[in-house]
């Protein structure tokens, strides 16, 4: 769009009072209206809600009234009195027998203020379609999608009553669809990300952020004093050193380290917090940092709000062992060396093992000098075949808490891990290899039976392509999908190519509850990240992050959970039971 002015004529015989007319100028719908009174008025024809034509509407008292959906405009100057968004009015007067509509479109700057308003109007309110409309509009305007998936966490960041949400880190991983999904057609992976930030932040108040305080001038020590204030669950003090030290201009090598020692103090929120973490430095990466003061103070918030799962009694045992352990994360640091080690006991004792016993593999291991990222390797292995495990008649139990979401998260957890320990190399980051270990090793009592596993193999009487396995998939078919594409592989199918599959099913609505499509989005990304180390790594499972994903996506799905709440709230009000859970 320019700012050029565009000109429209109409014979003045041709609209008489009270009557409406449709002009089509360089591509472009024109409603020109002439009231009973004289005056004449022209708009945009398309209704911006759904497009019906303007044209066809009624008028009353200088307002045009859509017969769609009884949407409503001043046509003085466009705005709208009833639905989402206001329509373009023109400039028109009346000259020697002719109607003349000058069309001025807004600089482009202006026309990205007025969307960019709309669009947070569209989230405040939870209007989808407005929402999808203007990330449109903002794309054909020249604006980088990833700026958008910015401007969705910084809406999430601004809003969100405890800090950080599910929005943000889907938001980070949406960007990985950027490469094929170009210009307007980012709009389908943007707007898994905007519907849950519309869903979830309906109608919030902005949140007030704490007023920046001096951070000193030593990184560290106001490291550990926010450290100390999260633990203390002092979030005002710890947002204003945080807010004080990014008005300094400290950067990401000296702020990142503090999140990521926060979340290896605690299992924080079902491990939310470290994959928020390395999400939004992800979206840092990607989109700027200009956008750190406002992800970071609010990804410190959600850290310091979130539940420290290991301080419940279930994991006691666990947080004594960690904290007898912790003066020798030191040594076991320092004894790492090059060299693959044996980790199949690590790994059957993962899947099957005792509890004590997890705990006692990764130290082991890392007692024998295994590198922490060859643990993360035999993690995400037995994170994957827990979910190739998973027994989905668990998920459909509206009895039981525990479900397709609880199980994905040894994987995504076990991805953040490896983000991690790679960008903050340090003797305490390894007590988020006990972590992983843990939540994997628990969830084994989500199992199916051994006789009703799934297998692994190619089955020749079935498809071997792509479109065969969209079939299975769609028809909630795991075991046909995951044959199927063990067929496509072996007859030499792109893992490329099984990718972007992937990736676009979690965009196509077999899943309809933004949250659990955010999670399989999570969890496809991570998958195939993983492939790619384990590959890298020369291991015999570098297909098993795949086919997990694989199983997850073609396996119903419960997405509602108003049965199992309802039950929950009948057993806590008439029998004072807590709810139930397998891990």
């Amino acid at each position: 769009m320019s700012d050029k002015a565009t000109q429209a004529q109409l014979a003045s015989d041709d609209l008489g009072p009270g009557e409406s007319r449709l002009l089509r100028v360089d591509g472009r719908r024109l409603a020109v209206f002439r009231l009973e009174d004289g005056r004449l008025f022209a708009v945009d024809d398309a209704c911006p809600h759904e497009g019906y034509p303007l044209s066809q509407g009624t008028v009353k008292d200088c307002v045009v009234t859509c017969p769609w959906h009884n949407f409503k405009f001043r046509l003085d100057d466009g705005s709208c009195l009833k639905g989402d968004e206001a329509v373009a009015s023109h400039l028109v007067h009346e000259k020697s027998g002719t109607i003349h509509i000058e069309l001025v479109d807004p600089p482009v700057e202006e026309q990205i203020a007025r969307y960019r308003a709309s669009l947070h109007e569209g989230l405040r309110e939870n209007r989808v379609g407005q929402i999808a409309r203007d990330i449109v509009r903002l794309l054909r305007l020249g604006v980088e999608p990833v700026q958008l998936a910015a401007l969705c966490a910084v809406h999430d960041a601004r809003h969100a009553r405890y800090g950080t949400s599910h929005v943000t880190p889907v938001a980070a991983d949406v960007c990985s669809y950027f490469d094929r999904h170009r210009e307007e057609a980012a709009v389908l992976p943007l707007m898994q990300a905007f519907e849950i930030c519309a869903q979830t932040l309906v109608r919030m108040p902005m949140r007030p952020l704490a007023p920046a305080e001096d951070p000193g001038d030593n990184p560290d020590s106001t490291g550990k004093r926010i450290l100390e204030l999260l633990e203390d669950e002092e979030l005002e003090a710890a947002e204003a050193l945080l807010q004080g030290a990014l008005t300094m201009g400290w950067q990401r090598d000296l702020l990142e380290p503090w999140f990521l020692r926060a979340c290896a103090r605690h299992w924080i929120g079902f491990g939310h917090g470290l994959i928020y973490v390395t999400k939004t430095f992800d979206l840092l990466d990607a989109a700027g940092w200009q956008h750190a003061n406002d992800l970071l103070p609010s990804l410190l918030r959600s850290l310091g709000s979130m539940t420290r799962e290991d301080q419940v009694p279930e994991w006691l045992w666990f947080r004594r062992r960690l904290d007898e352990l912790g003066p020798g994360l030191t040594s076991l640091h320092s004894t790492q060396k090059q060299g693959k080690a044996d980790l199949s006991e690590l790994l059957a004792t993962l899947l099957d093992g005792r509890r004590e016993a997890a705990f006692d593999g990764i130290t082991d291991a890392l007692r024998q000098g295994t590198q922490p990222q060859r643990i993360v390797d035999c993690l995400v292995i037995a994170a994957s075949e827990r979910i190739l495990r998973f027994d989905e008649q668990i998920d459909a139990d509206p009895t039981i808490q525990n479900g397709w979401l609880t199980v994905t998260h040894g994987l995504t957890y076990a991805h953040a891990v490896r983000c991690a320990l790679s960008r903050l190399p340090e003797p305490a980051m390894l007590s988020l290899l006990y972590f992983a270990a843990r939540i994997i090793n628990a969830t084994q009592r989500l199992d199916r039976p051994k006789e009703e596993r799934f297998r692994l193999h190619p089955d020749k009487s079935l498809g071997t392509s792509l479109e065969d396995c969209d079939q299975a998939t769609a028809a909630g078919r795991p075991q046909e999908a995951l044959s199927v594409v063990a067929n496509w592989l072996e007859q030499g199918g792109d893992i490329s190519a099984l990718r972007s599959w992937a990736l676009d099913l979690a965009l196509s609505d077999k899943l309809t509850r933004p949250l659990v499509v955010g999670h399989l989005i999570k969890t496809t990304c991570a998958a195939f990240t993983e492939h790619e180390h384990l590959q890298m790594a020369g291991s015999e499972h570098a297909l098993l992050p795949i086919q997990a994903v694989l199983r997850l996506a073609a396996s119903p799905i419960r997405e509602r959970h108003v049965a199992r709440l309802t039950h929950e709230a009948l057993r806590f009000v008439v029998a004072g039971k807590v709810p139930r859970s397998l891990i």
